[in-house]
């Protein structure tokens, strides 16, 4: 059914897209905070990894969930290639 193959793809394309997003939050963050950084004096060494702790969080959530959806994708078309060759 093709149908049922779309959704199923559909499943590691939103995966994707996850971790696509992640990786561009991290960007955008690395990027503010590099920006804010020049305009400060003086900047505390804590405060700079607390904003690299902050921007690695979505590429993190975002891995976490690419990799679900393609355990998800794997075990949804293995069985559906069973049950279609049956």
């Amino acid at each position: 059914d093709a149908v049922l193959e779309t959704g199923i793809d559909a499943t590691l394309f939103w995966g994707v897209w996850a971790l696509l997003l992640g990786l561009t939050g991290t960007a955008v963050g690395m990027y503010l905070a590099a920006g804010a950084i020049s305009r400060a004096s003086e900047v505390n060494p804590s405060v700079i990894w607390g904003g690299v702790h902050v921007a690695l969080t979505t590429t993190l959530l975002g891995l976490v969930i690419f990799l679900v959806a393609a355990l998800i994708w794997f075990g949804l078309r293995t069985w559906y290639r069973r049950v279609a060759a049956a």
